[in-house]
């Protein structure tokens, strides 16, 4: 499965993010999700990543869906910033079979 980039569905929490940036991201299977930077200044962004394996089940399926949040600590804020969901969906076609192997028994 191609590598997954997760970011929240509007620009807003990174606007003066200064700290604690991260992703929640709570799917099964999901390796922990890796940001190149924890802190960000006014108006940048970045992109974190994890890695997941699909599955028999997403084969049966045809995808696999997945949303995360992006949350952080503005420099002067009260309280942490959480994003809405972004949701992405990728198709998992299922296998080829160029050369079938005859079963005899």
């Amino acid at each position: 499965m191609p590598e997954m980039a997760a970011s929240p569905a509007n620009g807003s929490i990174t606007s003066g993010m200064n700290r604690g940036l991260g992703i929640s991201d709570p799917m099964k299977g999901l390796s922990k999700v890796s940001c190149p930077a924890a802190t960000l200044q006014p108006g940048k962004s970045e992109t974190c990543t994890a890695t997941y394996v699909t599955t028999q089940h997403d084969v049966t399926a045809g995808g696999v869906t997945n949303t995360a949040s992006a949350h952080g600590d503005p420099a002067g804020a009260a309280r942490p910033l959480l994003s809405r969901g972004s949701t992405v969906t990728v198709q998992v076609p299922a296998p080829i079979v160029s050369n079938p192997v005859p079963v005899t028994g």
